[in-house]
Protein backbone atom coordinates (compact mmCIF):
# COMPACT_ATOMS: atom_id res chain seq x y z
CA UNK A 1 0.00 0.00 0.00
CA UNK A 2 1.50 3.12 -0.89
CA UNK A 3 2.02 6.23 1.61
CA UNK A 4 0.43 8.95 1.72
CA UNK A 5 2.35 12.34 2.22
CA UNK A 6 0.24 15.61 2.99
CA UNK A 7 2.62 18.97 2.28
CA UNK A 8 1.36 21.90 3.52
CA UNK A 9 2.76 25.26 2.70
CA UNK A 10 1.53 28.46 0.83
CA UNK A 11 4.68 29.12 -1.12
CA UNK A 12 3.70 27.84 -4.80
CA UNK A 13 7.22 27.77 -6.08
CA UNK A 14 8.39 25.05 -3.00
CA UNK A 15 5.59 23.20 -3.64
CA UNK A 16 6.38 22.82 -6.95
CA UNK A 17 10.26 22.13 -5.68
CA UNK A 18 8.94 19.08 -3.97
CA UNK A 19 6.28 17.64 -6.27
CA UNK A 20 9.18 17.56 -8.93
CA UNK A 21 11.59 15.45 -6.08
CA UNK A 22 8.54 13.39 -4.65
CA UNK A 23 7.96 12.96 -8.80
CA UNK A 24 11.76 12.18 -9.86
CA UNK A 25 13.07 10.77 -6.45
CA UNK A 26 10.27 9.70 -4.73
CA UNK A 27 7.77 7.96 -6.70
CA UNK A 28 6.91 5.48 -4.03
CA UNK A 29 4.90 7.65 -2.01
CA UNK A 30 1.50 10.07 -3.10
CA UNK A 31 1.75 13.33 -2.62
CA UNK A 32 -1.43 15.85 -1.57
CA UNK A 33 -0.79 19.27 -1.55
CA UNK A 34 -2.88 21.91 0.59
CA UNK A 35 -1.78 26.00 0.23
CA UNK A 36 -2.86 27.35 3.60
CA UNK A 37 -3.89 25.89 6.86
CA UNK A 38 -7.62 26.23 6.04
CA UNK A 39 -7.41 23.93 3.45
CA UNK A 40 -5.50 21.32 5.03
CA UNK A 41 -8.65 21.87 8.26
CA UNK A 42 -11.26 21.10 5.45
CA UNK A 43 -10.06 17.97 4.72
CA UNK A 44 -9.38 16.59 8.04
CA UNK A 45 -13.04 18.10 9.48
CA UNK A 46 -15.11 16.68 6.12
CA UNK A 47 -17.92 14.37 6.63
CA UNK A 48 -15.84 11.66 4.84
CA UNK A 49 -12.44 11.95 6.96
CA UNK A 50 -9.84 10.93 5.04
CA UNK A 51 -7.58 8.46 5.48
CA UNK A 52 -4.48 8.31 7.45
CA UNK A 53 -1.44 9.74 6.01
CA UNK A 54 2.48 8.61 6.20
CA UNK A 55 3.68 11.96 7.12
CA UNK A 56 3.01 15.82 7.02
CA UNK A 57 5.55 18.35 6.56
CA UNK A 58 3.96 21.08 7.66
CA UNK A 59 5.13 25.17 7.43
CA UNK A 60 4.43 27.38 9.80
CA UNK A 61 3.68 30.69 8.27
CA UNK A 62 0.32 29.55 6.66
CA UNK A 63 -2.18 32.28 5.82
CA UNK A 64 -5.77 31.76 7.87
CA UNK A 65 -4.71 29.23 10.20
CA UNK A 66 -1.18 28.85 10.59
CA UNK A 67 1.30 26.51 11.34
CA UNK A 68 1.06 26.20 15.22
CA UNK A 69 -2.66 26.04 15.11
CA UNK A 70 -3.32 23.10 12.94
CA UNK A 71 -0.35 21.21 14.39
CA UNK A 72 -2.38 21.40 18.04
CA UNK A 73 -5.29 20.40 15.74
CA UNK A 74 -3.87 17.38 13.97
CA UNK A 75 -2.24 16.34 17.84
CA UNK A 76 -6.34 16.42 19.33
CA UNK A 77 -7.28 12.77 20.16
CA UNK A 78 -9.79 12.15 17.80
CA UNK A 79 -7.61 13.40 14.70
CA UNK A 80 -4.37 12.38 14.02
CA UNK A 81 -2.28 12.14 17.51
CA UNK A 82 -0.24 9.71 16.04
CA UNK A 83 1.15 10.39 12.16
CA UNK A 84 4.14 12.19 12.34
CA UNK A 85 4.18 15.94 11.59
CA UNK A 86 7.80 17.13 10.44
CA UNK A 87 7.09 20.88 10.72
CA UNK A 88 9.76 22.91 7.59
CA UNK A 89 10.38 26.56 8.11
CA UNK A 90 12.90 29.36 7.92
CA UNK A 91 12.02 30.21 11.41
CA UNK A 92 14.78 29.30 13.40
CA UNK A 93 14.11 31.88 16.59
CA UNK A 94 14.65 28.89 19.74
CA UNK A 95 11.68 29.95 21.07
CA UNK A 96 9.93 28.86 17.90
CA UNK A 97 11.44 25.43 18.21
CA UNK A 98 10.62 25.37 21.58
CA UNK A 99 6.71 25.97 20.87
CA UNK A 100 6.65 23.22 17.62
CA UNK A 101 8.07 20.73 20.06
CA UNK A 102 5.45 21.71 23.12
CA UNK A 103 2.50 21.52 20.00
CA UNK A 104 3.63 17.99 19.00
CA UNK A 105 5.77 18.27 16.32
CA UNK A 106 7.87 15.07 15.65
CA UNK A 107 10.72 17.13 14.59
CA UNK A 108 11.67 21.12 12.93
CA UNK A 109 13.81 21.23 9.51
CA UNK A 110 15.28 24.57 8.65
CA UNK A 111 14.02 25.20 5.12
CA UNK A 112 16.49 27.15 2.99
CA UNK A 113 18.80 24.31 1.66
CA UNK A 114 19.51 23.60 -1.74
CA UNK A 115 17.91 21.26 -4.81
CA UNK A 116 20.08 17.94 -3.67
CA UNK A 117 19.69 18.74 0.11
CA UNK A 118 16.34 19.24 0.08
CA UNK A 119 15.97 15.77 -2.09
CA UNK A 120 18.04 14.27 0.65
CA UNK A 121 16.08 15.71 3.32
CA UNK A 122 13.29 14.65 2.10
CA UNK A 123 14.26 10.97 1.40
CA UNK A 124 15.99 10.48 4.91
CA UNK A 125 12.49 12.32 6.39
CA UNK A 126 10.60 9.81 4.71
CA UNK A 127 12.46 6.67 4.72
CA UNK A 128 12.80 7.32 8.50
CA UNK A 129 9.22 8.46 9.30
CA UNK A 130 7.33 6.25 6.67
CA UNK A 131 9.32 2.91 6.79
CA UNK A 132 11.50 2.59 9.73
CA UNK A 133 9.63 4.49 12.37
CA UNK A 134 6.97 2.17 14.52
CA UNK A 135 3.92 4.21 15.28
CA UNK A 136 1.01 2.62 18.26
CA UNK A 137 -2.06 0.89 16.22
CA UNK A 138 -5.13 2.75 16.70
CA UNK A 139 -8.39 1.17 16.87
CA UNK A 140 -9.82 2.61 13.64
CA UNK A 141 -13.36 1.90 14.00
CA UNK A 142 -13.65 5.82 16.19
CA UNK A 143 -13.35 7.11 13.20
Amino acid sequence: MTSTVYVVDDAAEYRGLIKQIFQQFLPQYSVRFFASGDELYDELTAETKPRQPGLILLDLQLPGRDGFAMLQFIRQPDQWPHVPVVVMTSMVQQTDIDACYEAGASAILQKSMSFEQLTDMLRITCTYWIELNRRPRIDTRQF
